[in-house]
Parts: structure tokens; sequence; C-alpha cells
């Protein structure tokens, strides 16, 4: 639209914010550029608009989903990455949603047969708001145990320090076939997850 090409020649540079250490949807290199599924996506959707000589997209990393949330509602970034599509936490934040980029999923990993009366304690890695909103509306009665990375969390269930944790398929699959989590099992859940894309509301022309 008109609208939309006046916007592009005042936004050459479009600022795309991540969630860190979130392979296979985002991540950083040891070089410091980004990578995942984020940057698959964004040079496409260029591509297919024939924005790929027109529009550089520049690519900002953070270690939690709510310090990625802060940094698109301050002007730091233009377009966030991944964000939870839930509506109503986006019109409390403040935020406008893309339809939903990926649908995943969610698996309970735990170690021996699984009971639902013996999962009382759940691991949840600090800084994934998705992980733990979801496991939180799953598990309401459960103890949430907070760990670092999902390595931690995995090696809480094998020392019986923790009785499970929720990952999406991607994660579960990419975790689960190393050898040293062999003696891990795990469940599909019945409740999947969808990532969308967030900028600010009013950014009607990104949007």
């Amino acid at each position: 639209t008109n609208s939309e090409k006046a916007w592009l020649k005042d936004h050459s540079v479009i600022r795309v914010g991540y969630f860190d250490n979130y392979l296979p949807f985002s991540d950083t290199r040891d070089d410091g550029t980004a990578t995942g599924i984020i940057t698959d996506i964004m040079k496409q959707m260029l591509i297919e608009m024939s924005l790929d000589k027109q529009v550089t997209i520049e690519y900002h990393g953070y270690n939690s989903e709510e310090q990625l949330t802060q940094a698109l509602k301050g002007g730091k970034v233009d377009v966030a990455f991944p964000v939870d599509s839930n509506v109503a936490l986006a019109d409390k934040n403040q935020i406008a949603l893309t339809s939903d980029v990926i649908t995943t999923g969610m698996h309970l990993v735990f170690r021996g047969n699984y009971k639902k009366n013996s999962i009382h304690k759940i691991a949840i890695v600090r800084g994934n708001d998705i992980q733990e909103a979801y496991t939180k509306k799953n598990y309401p009665d459960a103890k949430y145990v907070y760990v670092d990375n999902i390595e931690a969390g995995l090696r809480g269930i094998q020392n019986h320090m923790v009785d499970a944790m929720v990952l999406n398929a991607y994660r579960k699959d990419g975790f689960l076939n190393q050898s040293k989590y062999s003696n891990l099992d795990s469940m599909l859940l019945s409740q999947s997850s969808s990532r969308c894309m967030a900028v600010n509301h009013g950014q009607v022309e990104l949007l």
C-alpha cells in the first residue's frame, strides 16, 4: 500500500529483537551473529516482498522474554520474536501480534513411569516466560524450581531433584536424542503452544 511504501522510505533498517539461546527459534553464534528460524523467516519475507535490496535487518539478542518485551516497548527494537500467541497478554503489554509463525506440541519430560499424582516439582528455565506460563497453567498445584538452562533442568530430573520439565517438541527432540539423556522419557501434552512476532501498538504498516 502507499502508506506502507511511505513507511519503508523512513525505515531502511528494521531492528529485530530475539530471545537468545532458544534454538531452533533463535540464538546467537560464537561470532555474535543471529541464527535460527527467525533469520530464515526474515530473509525469506524480504525476498518474497522484493525488499531484500531496500531493507536491512538488524538483530539484537536478549536473555529473557521480559527483557525482549521491554526492549520492544522501549523502542530499542521494532519487532520481537518469539512471543507467545496470547492476545490477552499482548493487550496488557500494549503490543500487537502477527499471525502464528509456528505451532508446536508441548511435552512433559520425566524419569521412570509417569503418574500424574507424582508430579510435584517442575523445573522452569529462568527467563523463559512462555515455558513458565504454560507450566503454571497446566500444573497449578506443583512447586516450581527455577534453573539456569534446560540442561540444569534435565540433570535435576535425573538426580531426582525435580520430577519433570515442560519442553516444546523441537527442544525436546534436540536434547533427548542425546545419549546422556537416554534414561529420560517424555509424554505429549494435550495443549499445543504457538509463537508469533510482535510490534508496538500503532505500528500498522510494520505489522
